[in-house]
């Protein structure tokens, strides 16, 4: 219920323009304007989702966040069309990210997806790898998830294997 909440919250209630702080005249808490879109982040590690979260609200996006593949695709049935990317955690347990990525392909066709996995390149299943746009490898950086994010969701090529998957510079 809390993610179905967040969702609504992120796409319906925005800041009032002109204004730089958090509450309306009311005292009613509103989040920030839609700037740079909106992203689903699907990973089953609660406390990765707000972390990133925080990063990518900072960057200007508003985040939705769900811990596991169905909660996922439950949101992108209710909000298809404001949902323009998805960072999908690949390893997660029961419901995997090439379980959900069919799925996520059937309902939002033009749907932007970032792998994010910890795994091994030459242990990540190839048919993930070709799913998505782009692939992130943990650990990573703030700045390297959000120069992925901004390269993807600025390409105009709805067909997700023509994004070539990406690695972070050794830490």
């Amino acid at each position: 219920m809390r993610g179905l909440i967040q969702a609504f919250e992120a796409l319906f209630f925005t800041r009032k323009p002109g204004t730089d702080d958090d509450m309306d005249d009311d005292g009613v808490v509103e989040v920030n304007q839609r700037k740079l879109g909106t992203v689903l982040l699907i990973d089953d590690e609660q406390p990765f989702c707000e972390t990133m979260a925080g990063v990518l609200k900072a960057a200007g996006y508003n985040v939705l966040t769900a811990t596991s593949g169905s909660k996922g695709l439950n949101m992108l049935r209710y909000a298809p069309r404001d949902i323009g990317a998805v960072l999908l955690d690949h390893n997660m347990p029961g419901f995997t990210g090439s379980d959900t990525l069919p799925y996520i392909h059937k309902l939002c066709p033009n749907v932007k997806v970032i792998g994010v996995t910890a795994l091994d390149p030459r242990k990540t299943p190839q048919t993930f790898v070709d799913g998505v746009h782009s692939v992130v490898r943990k650990p990573f950086t703030s700045t390297e998830l959000i120069d992925v994010l901004n390269k993807v969701l600025s390409d105009n090529n709805p067909s997700s294997s023509q994004m070539p998957a990406t690695s972070p510079a050794a830490h």
